[in-house]
């Protein structure tokens, strides 16, 4: 019944990032608070968070590590490690971090990089883009590890994406249920710390593989994919393609047979996201 918001600073003269509590029922904000992003790590650099999920009965706010958030390339003395921020819910108390060195930063800009699967267990991804000066500076390769259901930490499990899939690496995902997730990819030429894979693949997590998806457009003809996607959890997922000459469809994306078939036609303009409501 409500939603939870959070409004983050660009400045690293501002230390404060507002949250808000909205209640869908009267539509009013119940709740609000501050954060400080900078006392998150205490290491000279702002958390810059990436996403807020609800796990169990915490909110998991993972982030970047970030010199100046006003600089675009939002630099980092620290392009090897992996942080959440754990709060309570709903009083929203700071408890703890749970860090990582075995990826970079989790997400990536506004990008959703946690999934909770039917066991409760939380799975994360790192595109390996943390930067200095417009420079790829992390030497971890694009992964996924895992908290495991009931706890607050890591544990022993990792998948090495660009291992499997010829060196991609996952700019956004969507979990369908059965370990399974429909990814954005981009190859090794295309990495970019804003570009948006236009390649779409299938990632088990519980098996440990990759499968490029078939039956997409030419990646000539994608002019752009939505990154906010439908899917019942039952394997299959709903994808906006947006393509060069200005026309749209909604793609189902089966993850058992790793295929896309194309559905509904939008002309004259893009698809910017595929939901279901009720």
């Amino acid at each position: 019944d409500d939603i939870l918001m959070l409004k983050i600073p660009r400045a690293i003269t501002n230390p404060l990032a507002n949250f808000y509590q909205v209640n869908t029922n009267s539509l009013t904000i119940t709740k609000e608070g501050t954060i400080n992003v900078q006392d998150i790590l205490k290491n000279g650099e702002s958390a810059f968070f990436t996403w807020i999920k609800q796990v169990g009965n915490k909110v998991y706010a993972p982030f970047m590590s970030v010199k100046a958030c006003c600089d675009a390339a939002f630099d980092t003395a620290f392009p090897n490690n992996a942080w959440i921020a754990v709060f309570s819910y709903p009083d929203m108390t700071f408890e703890k971090v749970i860090q990582d060195d075995r990826t970079s930063f989790i997400g990536r800009y506004f990008v959703d990089g946690l999934s909770v699967d039917e066991k409760g267990d939380v799975y994360a991804f790192s595109s390996s883009i943390a930067a200095e000066k417009g420079a790829f500076t992390s030497s971890k390769p694009s992964a996924i590890t895992r908290i495991a259901s009931g706890t607050t930490e890591f544990d022993d499990y990792y998948f090495d994406i660009e291992a499997v899939s010829n060196g991609k690496n996952i700019t956004n995902w969507i979990y369908v249920g059965g370990g399974k997730f429909v990814v954005q990819v981009t190859t090794k030429d295309e990495k970019g710390a804003y570009a948006a894979g236009k390649h779409l693949g299938i990632v088990d997590v519980y098996n440990k593989t990759f499968k490029d998806v078939t039956g997409l457009p030419e990646i000539s003809n994608i002019k752009a994919i939505t990154t906010n996607n439908y899917s019942a959890k039952n394997g299959v997922a709903y994808i906006g393609i947006a393509t060069t000459d200005a026309v749209s469809y909604v793609y189902k994306v089966d993850a058992a047979a790793a295929t896309a078939t194309q559905g509904l036609r939008v002309e004259g303009g893009s698809i910017t996201a595929v939901t279901k409501v009720e």
